[in-house]
């Protein structure tokens, strides 16, 4: 077996472990930034003219975007009444076309619904209950 020749002596190893030591405390604040600043999102939003429009622009998306969903769900459900008032006279073919065109319009229905932002009432960030103390 051959003996490995190691350049540092004893008490130089023990002095770099005891540098080490005493530097990871430091090194560990240093990882831990603080905060700067604080930006108030609501100040902006109240204050700042451009915010004022892309909010009121938001809000505008937002209602048409509820009112195309209203809209396609009214639709949805007039065809199904008339596949329900129409099943016995429709014939086998026809009542197929209805039965596709309704799963079409529910998939449309349901693909938009899922593409809806959630709306926030505030812009202020919420609170954790459970990061408190």
């Amino acid at each position: 077996m051959r003996s490995v020749t190691i350049p540092f002596s004893f008490r130089t190893m023990l002095s770099l472990l005891t540098a080490v030591m005493l530097l990871l405390p430091v090194a560990a604040q240093a990882g831990d930034p603080k905060p700067l600043g604080v930006i108030d999102s609501e100040r902006i939003v109240q204050e700042y003219g451009a915010a004022k429009d892309a909010q009121t622009q938001y809000q505008k998306f937002l209602q048409d975007l509820e009112q195309d969903i209203a809209d396609r769900e009214k639709d949805l459900q007039r065809l199904t009444e008339e596949i329900e008032s129409q099943r016995m006279l429709l014939g086998e073919d026809a009542l197929r076309l209805k039965m596709t065109e309704f799963e079409d319009m529910k998939s449309d229905y349901f693909s938009a619904r899922a593409s809806k932002p959630v709306r926030r009432t505030s812009t202020r960030p919420r609170s954790n209950p459970s990061s408190t103390r």
